[in-house]
């Protein structure tokens, strides 16, 4: 994912363990801009 979107997600299981395999974590400790701009890359690299 980091190759296609440059956007990184850590996997949820590192964070507890109920469906640790249905979630992924990401910080928002960004500005507003930056995390528009990912949300939007995330969305096209999901879309394919």
């Amino acid at each position: 994912m980091l190759h296609d979107s440059d956007v990184v997600l850590v996997p949820g299981e590192d964070f507890g363990f109920h469906a640790k395999d249905r979630y992924m974590r990401l910080s928002y400790a960004t500005a507003y801009h930056r995390l528009e701009e990912a949300v939007q890359r995330l969305g096209a690299f999901f879309v394919q």
